[in-house]
């Protein structure tokens, strides 16, 4: 069964993780609560936890959020809710990232940090896929794996697709959606001037790239749609010389808020 550490002295949340019998017939073990943000940090280090739930504000707020950070950066985070609302939901997302962290992948080499990545994008190319429903399972979900992306600053989603005269899925490649997604991302790269891109081959073949400011970077909201399109024009430059496959943009959608892309 897995653990999860709470880690808040704020007895809302509190009272919202306190029941151990849902935790149980949900495969994990009672969370142990912890109040004090020291106290929890050590109990980290003497216990193993699987995930960790923080809720403090203020300096508190501030040690376990730089120890998250600097010490513990492939740890799962859950939510801090507030309430029940939405918790088996939450708790479902959350043994799901676990399950494919601890699952054996036999001759596979593959470290805790390189999971969770691989579980970012397994949940992004979810989003660009229609599959998040709600903006508390976003939002949730980006702390669960660690996402770097602030889902309250403008982003942008923009919609590829081959030429008319391509037929490259059918003819010229032969290693699946998952190879090419991954020869996509040496060409469009992860950064772009303190925004997170993340392209996106969905089961149909569209292709999608998402791009969000990181949380702490300052970024240039009013150029946004014009900065995508001019690193995108490059990136295919790059795509059609090495790949042989010819993309077109054939949307660019500006969202106030990540969070936008489920609520409307």
């Amino acid at each position: 069964m897995y653990k999860l550490l709470v880690a808040t002295n704020k007895p809302d949340v509190i009272a919202t993780f306190a029941d151990a019998q849902l935790w149980e017939e949900m495969g994990f073990r009672a969370p142990r609560i912890i109040q004090g943000p020291e106290e929890a940090l050590l109990s980290i280090k003497k216990y193993r936890a699987d995930c960790i739930c923080c809720a403090y504000d203020g300096d508190a707020a501030a040690t376990m959020a730089r120890a998250l950070r600097e010490d513990y950066p492939s740890l799962p985070v859950f939510p801090a809710l507030t309430s029940t609302e939405g918790l088996k939901e939450r708790i479902v997302d959350m043994r799901q990232i676990l399950n494919q962290l601890n699952a054996d992948f036999s001759n596979d080499v593959t470290d805790h940090s390189e999971m969770l990545r691989v579980c970012r994008h397994d949940f992004l190319r979810m989003l660009m896929g229609g599959q998040v429903h709600s903006a508390q399972q976003l939002v949730g979900k980006l702390q669960m794996v660690r996402s770097r992306m602030d889902p309250t600053k403008p982003c942008a989603v923009v919609d590829l697709q081959q030429t008319v005269s391509a037929d490259f899925f059918a003819g010229r490649w032969h290693y699946g959606r998952d190879r090419l997604e991954m020869a996509l991302r040496n060409f469009f790269g992860a950064e772009l001037d303190g925004r997170r891109i993340v392209i996106s081959v969905l089961p149909d073949e569209r292709i999608r790239l998402l791009c969000c400011p990181m949380l702490g970077e300052k970024s240039d909201d009013e150029h946004l749609t014009e900065d995508v399109k001019a690193h995108l024009e490059n990136a295919m430059d790059g795509v059609r010389n090495y790949l042989g496959l010819d993309l077109s943009i054939t949307g660019v959608t500006r969202y106030n808020t990540l969070t936008e892309l489920v609520e409307g």
